[in-house]
């Protein structure tokens, strides 16, 4: 039985791949381990100001670098001034008023708290004059992640067999 690995990006293929290993080696259910393992990396990029390619955000225009000064905020990074955003950031369940992505690993990461999503939508997706900053999606690392994730599983059931 061979685990040998494509590089894949996406959601897509993240789910493919969890499935095809599922199947070869009857694993059992690590949707709340992967979950896990996705949301801390989500939260990690979102912390460093990286999109799920690991691209930096789009820098804040001059106009909003003074507005943050003039209310106090001056040494907040994108996306931080309250930290709202960034604590908002969870597994989610239900879909009412959220904002997420579906991971593929069948969890979905986002924001569910009904006074942020709009704003999480804006500053993610773009909106107007604000440039998109994506914090959520799955991108080629994190699927990597979770591969490596499910071979360290997979070796651990077979020494256990």
């Amino acid at each position: 039985m061979s685990l040998d690995t494509d590089v894949v990006t996406g959601a897509t293929a993240l789910q493919q791949r969890i499935a095809t290993i599922r199947k070869n080696l009857n694993l059992p259910d690590l949707t709340n381990e992967i979950g896990a393992l996705l949301l801390r990396r989500t939260q990690q990029r979102f912390d460093k100001g990286e999109d799920p390619d690991g691209r930096r955000w789009k820098p804040l225009a001059a106009s909003t670098i003074a507005i943050k000064r003039r209310l106090g905020y001056g040494q907040k990074g994108i996306l931080k001034r309250t930290e709202r955003l960034r604590r908002a950031i969870r597994l989610i369940r239900g879909g009412s008023g959220t904002v997420y992505t579906n991971t593929g690993a069948g969890v979905r990461i986002g924001v569910q708290d009904t006074k942020v999503a709009g704003y999480a939508r804006a500053q993610n997706q773009g909106e107007g004059k604000i440039p998109a900053r994506r914090f959520l999606g799955v991108g080629r690392l994190d699927v990597k992640a979770v591969d490596s994730l499910l071979r360290r599983k997979a070796k651990q059931l077979e020494r256990d067999l």
